[in-house]
């Protein structure tokens, strides 16, 4: 079974020539396991697994599998609109290691309902492997309607949602549709951890715990157990910060932007993504180092 708590949305570290920097990309996992989380989510959105080369997506999650080691959950992410390449995604993910694959819907073609649920179905019964439901329509603009999810839910094989729509009444509309205690359901950013745990919520699958792994844990803890104590957890400004500075347009590039800050690294994007201006790469630059909690690394540290 997939964990409730925090998983970390890794980025894709890559080098000035585009290929995965497997030993940040290691780094990266080492340092979240140290910090608490409880599994990690390559090839997702934050790992701009659209626009991944298939040989860096296939070394990115063996070199994720090889560094966890199996102590905490692998979830790899599959953003497909061909349903073969969708197919030999899980196939794939499957042999590698990890322990469910996290899915959106296809995008590009507007599809109905009845659409998004025959692709799931049929993924399913394809693949037989634990399929969690991507819902962020903002990427695909095919949203996951909560009465297909709780039809999904039925096979025991779909074990959950990641649900960055960032509407809380959608997230609890799914909920109230989906009773079972095994299917989690996590929203995709920290800051509205509370509020996810009220609407009965698994936890978050979150891009800031790249670089805040510890304060992502310690502020689910506190949610967890000291909820009317989450109002003054000393990190929750900063972990919203940060959220609020990637969905203001930063995006991916924000995080790979602090990422590169952190390990003194120039980390490139995914063709034909651009990286944080000078300006907007200072800001970023300028949060991290006001907090004591966030230090830059010499790269022999990693």
């Amino acid at each position: 079974m997939v964990p409730r708590g925090v998983l970390t949305a890794l980025i894709t570290p890559l080098d000035e020539r585009g290929e995965l920097s497997e030993r940040a990309l290691r780094w990266l996992v080492e340092e979240g396991i140290r910090g608490g989380v409880h599994g990690v989510v390559f090839g997702g959105t934050t790992g701009e697994g659209a626009f991944l080369p298939q040989r860096v997506r296939y070394r990115g999650l063996v070199t994720v599998a090889e560094a966890v080691r199996g102590r905490i959950a692998v979830l790899a992410g599959i953003e497909e609109c061909r349903w073969e390449e969708a197919v030999d995604g899980v196939r794939q993910a499957k042999d590698l290691g990890a322990d469910a694959v996290v899915v959106a819907p296809p995008y590009y073609e507007k599809l109905d309902p009845q659409e998004i649920e025959r692709f799931y179905v049929d993924l399913v019964e394809t693949c037989d492997f634990p399929v969690v439901l991507y819902h962020i329509p903002s990427r695909t603009h095919n949203p996951i309607a909560p009465e297909v999810v709780a039809r999904l839910a039925k096979d025991p094989r779909v074990v959950g949602i990641k649900d960055s729509g960032g509407d809380l009444e959608y997230f609890r509309s799914v909920r109230r549709a989906v009773q079972s205690s095994d299917f989690r359901c996590w929203i995709g950013f920290a800051g509205p951890l509370d509020q996810c745990l009220a609407a009965k919520g698994d936890g978050a699958i979150c891009a800031v715990a790249n670089i805040l792994p510890k304060e992502v844990r310690g502020l689910w803890d506190v949610a967890v157990f000291t909820p009317d104590r989450i109002e003054g957890y000393e990190n929750r400004e900063l972990i919203a910060e940060l959220e609020t500075m990637a969905r203001q347009g930063g995006g991916v590039r924000l995080w790979k932007a602090a990422v590169g800050w952190i390990l003194a690294a120039e980390l490139s994007m995914a063709s034909p993504l651009l990286p944080l201006s000078a300006v907007e790469r200072g800001r970023v630059q300028a949060l991290l180092a006001r907090r004591s909690e966030v230090k830059p690394l010499d790269q022999a540290a990693w």
